[in-house]
């Protein structure tokens, strides 16, 4: 059991590539004591939406995203970059039009996936996958081939075909993060870079990136973080406190598309959840 004074701001959830429901992640969360929690979906806010219409009371919760961006053109060599929006107002028109956006994009990498998977020989289809999923992305994809015995398991489908390199991969076309921290704000949110850690950049060069992004409205950096040494953490952490930025932090939970990850492994104390709220009241 956590304390009572733990939280988890990045989970995940059936309406993206988790395996729990909303429903079920809020009753996890109260059963494992944390005392409040974010849903950061891929892309979409439906997993708020639901939260959000049954009003929980055992727990605080705080409206999330997470985005894929396009990297500054000075770090080309870096695929994307992961930003999420904390407390954003989930029916705000940029925020509709940011995900309406974002899911042409994925459904144009979806079809050239499927392409290249049924030039390869394996009879699998997007219509097959679509009738139980919201969303539609490469773990369901990789799910369907273990389905279709194509593979062991998720992970062998993602190391044989679709991680970056392999003869199902599609590159993903990101918007430009400055869009993205931008439509963020104007939704009344706040930012975060997740898991920076994950970039493999030297030190120098992560303060280079990190004072580009918040001159175009950067509010917090990810440093906490479950399975990651104690150190790098704490060299984030400082990093955070030399550019001024808040600290945000969870466990990344996807369920049973991630299994050795539960909800609060981040370890993450109240006093972010807090900070978070009063910046939150500061930018009203």
């Amino acid at each position: 059991m956590k304390n009572n004074k733990t939280i988890d701001l990045h989970i995940h959830t059936s309406f993206s590539d988790g395996s729990f429901t909303p429903n079920e992640i809020i009753e996890s969360a109260i059963e494992k004591n944390l005392s409040a929690i974010s849903i950061t979906d891929h892309d979409n806010v439906a997993g708020c939406v639901k939260v959000l219409e049954n009003s929980p009371q055992k727990i605080k919760f705080l409206t999330g995203i997470e985005i894929s961006t396009a990297p500054p053109s000075s770090f080309s060599k870096i695929e994307s970059l992961h930003i999420l929006g904390y407390g954003i107002d989930v029916k705000h028109k940029e925020i509709e039009n940011l995900i309406k956006e974002q899911e042409e994009k994925r459904l144009e990498r979806n079809d050239k996936i499927f392409l290249k998977l049924q030039k390869l020989g394996f009879d699998i289809n997007i219509n097959e996958i679509k009738r139980d999923k919201n969303m539609v992305g490469r773990p369901h994809i990789a799910e369907e081939m273990v389905n279709k015995n194509y593979a062991k398991d998720v992970d062998d489908a993602f190391k044989r075909f679709l991680s970056k390199g392999k003869m199902g991969y599609v590159k993903k076309e990101h918007i430009s993060f400055d869009k993205v921290l931008w439509t963020i704000k104007k939704a009344g949110g706040i930012s975060s870079l997740a898991h920076p850690f994950f970039l493999k950049l030297s030190m120098e060069r992560v303060n280079t990136l990190i004072t580009i992004l918040k001159s175009e409205g950067l509010n917090g950096i990810e440093v906490y973080y479950p399975n990651v040494k104690k150190k790098v953490l704490l060299a984030y952490q400082r990093v955070a406190e030399k550019h001024e930025l808040l600290k945000t932090g969870g466990s990344d939970f996807h369920g049973e598309y991630k299994k050795n990850i539960d909800l609060g492994d981040a370890n993450v104390p109240f006093e972010v959840y807090e900070n978070i709220m009063n910046a939150l009241k500061c930018s009203k």
